[in-house]
């Protein structure tokens, strides 16, 4: 996941590195990634902080964020559109299989006009390369 961070989020300047010297880099991963959805508009009903939100009845692109809690790494494990958000999180299929290695995933979604759905899930698909969007390869992820 490091490689997709380093592509999508800018690195800490060195006065950062100096504030949180105990953090490990997956969490510094994980810090760098969550302050970039927050800042380009992504909400949340999996957290207490000022990105918490809902899902209603909105057209929204939608995320999967797969998290292991012990080391903090983590993977984008899945990026969908819907024109009725809450009506697609019902029974998910796809957040049933993410979630089933026991894992926390926490679910994000980005209101977006019914019209720009489409563009805007394959922008996130390409910046992501989530392993359970499936065109063209084996869903999930790969283990040795």
């Amino acid at each position: 996941m490091a490689d997709v961070i380093s592509n999508a989020i800018p690195r800490r300047n060195s006065r950062q590195n100096k504030v949180r010297p105990w953090m490990t880099a997956a969490q510094e991963d994980f810090v760098r990634w969550r302050t970039f959805v927050e800042a380009d508009g992504w909400l949340t009903p999996d957290t207490y902080g000022k990105e918490f939100a809902w899902f209603t009845n909105i057209p929204a692109v939608y995320l999967f964020n797969r998290i292991d809690m012990n080391d903090w790494s983590f993977v984008v494990a899945y990026v969908g559109m819907s024109t009725n958000l809450l009506q697609r999180m019902t029974g998910h299929p796809v957040l049933a299989e993410v979630a089933e290695s026991g894992l926390y995933v926490q679910r994000w979604f980005k209101p977006t006009p019914r019209e720009k759905l489409r563009a805007v899930e394959r922008q996130y698909i390409q910046k992501f390369n989530p392993p359970w969007n499936i065109i063209g390869k084996k869903r999930g992820l790969d283990h040795p």
